[in-house]
């Protein structure tokens, strides 16, 4: 096998222990054998995959398996049968140990007396318990007094008995760095966001709140209210590290609230039965800020209602492109005269984008050749781009550029709704057919 000379190489890996036990070594061979002329590999192996049935009886050594690799980021579970060394932890920069607390504590470490400098050590726990923590301590000492490790707390119910856990938590382990990482669904009622918001104000160095879920959505009885309605007064209270959804109806009510909340890194955004969806979108987006913060932009449109005026698409289309720091973007389209070169007009802008979706594309006049523009302007423009897809309701007649100037790679996806997919590499100009 010949190797192949990359840059920055990023592989992960979702193992059980019981594969890496009978074939970790063959893996990690080919891993060395196809990128050892790579400037850089990053390797993130996480073994907290479970099967059922085990037939896993004795505890084996990582280290045979990676060998001389380095592993970037190691993920394993209290109840694996792992042995870990004293080299393997040298090899290892971040190392992760999830709670699994139903299944005993079966790890092994040859020694952990002496810092390791160049390890970060993590144990994370699941709606966690004071308790919890003691048992793994009871096992793994120094992990926590030596190795200082980072005690990650995940909980999606953050009320009163949370915050006194959390409270004990941090009396318990002073020298430890403790996150508590939240999810918070805005379907409480006020008493109980307003208590949260409390909490997370008074530790700010301890609380993330790497989730925020609104539902701007009827409530299950058919009527909306205030609680159902899109709280800006709420969102704009909690910095979110990681993500927020929002699922918006024809009963969407946007609250007159001035100021502006944060882009978090991802946005989820479902449009449910909603007509004029892309003039609800501008005043969604004129609400946040600091747009760049945004790498994750998913718009899902469900319903059969279109959006007919122009005008505001091409409004949402010079928004969508103040997100100049995307890499990954799926957004509804509706086709009309002179769409092709409003998206090329946001796609000059977004040049880091890795992943381009459009959904939804109207089977008219413009569709074909929409898709031909856009793919012949991303093949010679959009170097950072790899995947590109079009969701449409057939592929008769469509035809790709193919260009030999082109040196990264680049699929272009064609098809969807169980119909023939048409698959392209414009630096060969292959064209391959799948039927679903």
């Amino acid at each position: 096998m010949i190797a192949k000379k990359f840059g920055h190489v990023s592989i992960k890996m979702f193992l059980n222990s019981n594969y890496l036990h009978e074939h970790g070594k063959q893996v990690f061979a080919l891993q060395n054998e196809i990128f050892k002329s790579s400037l850089l590999v990053s390797c993130h192996v996480d073994l907290n995959i479970k099967r059922e049935n085990t037939n896993q009886k004795s505890i084996f050594s990582i280290a045979a398996c990676i060998q001389t690799n380095k592993i970037h980021i190691l993920t394993l579970g209290t109840s694996d049968l792992i042995f870990l060394n004293v080299d393997c932890i040298n090899r290892i920069q971040n190392l992760k140990v999830l709670s699994n607390k139903d299944e005993g504590f079966k790890l092994v470490f040859e020694n952990l007396d002496t810092p390791f400098p160049k390890t970060k050590f993590q144990i994370e726990i699941e709606n966690p318990k004071l308790s919890q923590l003691e048992s793994i301590y009871s096992n793994i000492p120094n992990y926590f007094d030596v190795q200082h490790c980072d005690i990650i707390l995940n909980t999606d119910n953050f009320d009163s008995d949370i915050h006194s856990e959390i409270q004990q938590i941090k009396a318990r382990f002073p020298k430890n760095k403790i996150i508590t990482d939240v999810v918070i669904i805005n379907e409480s009622d006020q008493a109980v966001l307003e208590q949260t918001y409390n909490f997370l104000k008074g530790n700010p160095d301890t609380i993330q709140v790497s989730k925020y879920v609104e539902y701007a959505i009827k409530n299950q009885s058919g009527q909306n209210d205030q609680d159902t309605a899109f709280c800006l007064r709420n969102l704009s209270k909690f910095r979110i590290s990681d993500i927020i959804e929002i699922f918006i109806d024809q009963s969407f009510i946007l609250d007159e609230f001035e100021q502006k909340c944060e882009c978090p890194m991802k946005m989820l955004l479902a449009i449910i039965n909603i007509q004029d969806w892309a003039t609800l979108l501008l005043q969604v987006f004129n609400r946040f800020c600091n747009y760049g913060n945004a790498k994750k932009l998913i718009i899902g449109r469900f319903g059969i209602k279109i959006q007919e005026r122009k005008e505001e698409l091409r409004d949402f289309f010079i928004k969508l492109s103040e997100f100049v720091n995307l890499n990954d973007l799926t957004l509804p389209l509706n086709v009309y005269d002179g769409v092709a070169e409003d998206i090329i007009e946001m796609l000059k802008k977004l040049q880091n984008l890795e992943t381009l979706q459009f959904n939804n594309l109207e089977d008219n006049e413009y569709h074909q050749q929409v898709i031909q523009k856009v793919s012949h302007y991303i093949i010679e423009n959009m170097g950072k781009l790899r995947v590109c897809e079009f969701i449409v309701k057939n592929t008769n007649n469509i035809e790709i550029i193919s260009s030999n100037e082109r040196a990264n790679p680049l699929t272009i996806t064609i098809g969807g709704y169980n119909q023939t997919q048409l698959i392209f590499d414009p630096r060969y100009g292959l064209k391959k057919l799948y039927n679903s």
